[in-house]
């Protein structure tokens, strides 16, 4: 029998299954509705073979219909007239209420301590999205938070499809939009897993219908398809402004998921809080130039990791390679004279096998000149021979070789 009179987030005020207002415990202040606990307790009287098992602490004080004063952890022996909710042993305490408890505190008869007493294990998934493995927490308790364990933003309910979902699942699923981390409650066991990552096309489908609010979904499905990567914010640390243009700035930042630090570019397009048409079309095409598996293009197309949100602007941005050397017009302002024709062939070569990859795809760059033409990186061999590698970025203004093209735009 599902335990509906319990939140899945403490902050709540009212029900969400009769719209009564939560009353709290006398200890930890965790929110419950009186009325769906009465009409629990009714039903699982009458319900046969109910196995449900809830940890709960119940106070006592003298009434005609009992003479007792203690506590007991038997719901069935809840009265209306004189039980008070001490806690719920199974569900997250209010975190103001817990923290200001004296650790020596001793309720009714078991240590503070033993609230404790429950276990967790973890598990590894495979993503049907991105087909990487992601980390599961199993909790063993309610876990009623408001806000994100990671980074403390306020979780938000994924309120999916309501013609796939019943009632009792609408309010048991929730995330953080800033670390992408799904909290998933059951209402039969009191139990939470916590997804650290998007494992199905249920839960990216959400994600993208309320953070990405575009009607195109085909856009969004070949980014997912390819890069299948949100990537969370707090793992991006930005160094420098290193361009500015018309539609977006680049910066300089060090991108640390837990594994490896790597230095990225991070283009972030103005006013891109809501996803615009560009933002998808630099996104589908980057999908197409990225979708063969041929090693050459890593060393041709500046290649995109994936997106993440700043969750204070709410401003969109892509997370790319950072080519440490600049742009090619720079340069050559720097470095002209002392370009060997070998260099310079080199150079060329590059650039026509990243322009016949884009071509190749049906692309038109149309926004092609030497200040998106970027040194990827350049180092000296054992022999003191120096080894470059250019590639073409910037593909904001491209657009397909059979779209529609305005007649008073420039393109080539």
């Amino acid at each position: 029998m599902p335990v509906l009179f319990i939140p899945f987030k403490n902050g709540e005020k009212k029900c969400n299954y009769c719209g009564n207002e939560y009353s709290e415990t006398i200890n930890f202040k965790q929110k419950y509705c009186k009325n769906c606990l009465f009409l629990y307790i009714k039903n699982s009287e009458n319900a046969t073979g109910n196995n449900t098992y809830l940890d709960v602490r119940i106070k006592y004080t003298q009434c005609i219909e009992h003479d007792i004063d203690r506590s007991s952890t038997n719901i069935q022996e809840w009265c209306k007239l004189c039980s008070e909710i001490l806690c719920f042993r199974q569900v997250t305490p209010n975190i103001s209420s817990f923290n200001n408890l004296n650790p020596n505190l001793i309720i009714t008869g078991f240590e503070f301590y033993d609230y404790l007493n429950y276990n967790l294990s973890f598990g590894i998934v495979k993503s049907i999205l991105t087909k990487k493995s992601i980390p599961i927490l199993y909790l063993s308790w309610w876990a009623n938070y408001d806000e994100c364990i990671i980074c403390h933003q306020e979780l938000e309910y994924i309120n999916e499809n309501p013609t796939n979902i019943t009632k009792i699942q609408s309010d048991c699923r929730k995330w953080c939009s800033h670390c992408y981390m799904i909290y998933t409650g059951c209402r039969y066991c009191l139990t939470t897993n916590v997804i650290f990552g998007i494992i199905d096309q249920t839960q990216y489908d959400f994600i993208i219908s309320t953070k990405l609010n575009y009607d195109k979904f085909y856009e969004i499905a070949i980014y997912n398809s390819v890069f299948g990567n949100l990537i969370p914010h707090s793992q991006i640390k930005y160094l420098k402004k290193i361009a500015e243009g018309g539609f977006s700035i680049i910066y300089k930042a060090t991108w640390s998921n837990g594994v490896y630090n790597t230095d990225v570019a991070i283009k972030k397009l103005h006013d891109s809080r809501n996803i615009s048409k560009d933002f998808l079309n630099e996104l589908k095409l980057l999908y197409q130039c990225n979708q063969c598996n041929n090693k050459i293009i890593e060393r041709v197309i500046i290649t995109c990791y994936g997106i993440t949100q700043d969750p204070i602007t709410k401003e969109y941005m892509l997370v790319m390679d950072y080519a440490n050397g600049g742009n090619l017009h720079d340069y050559l302002q720097k470095n002209f004279i002392n370009i060997t024709w070998k260099k310079k062939i080199n150079i060329l070569w590059e650039i026509i096998n990243g322009l016949q990859h884009i071509h190749d795809n049906n692309i038109i760059h149309r926004d092609f000149h030497s200040g998106n033409i970027l040194l990827s990186y350049q180092l000296e061999d054992e022999e003191g021979k120096v080894i470059q590698n250019w590639k073409i970025g910037d593909l904001g203004l491209s657009q397909l070789v059979n779209d529609n093209l305005s007649n008073n735009e420039v393109y080539g």
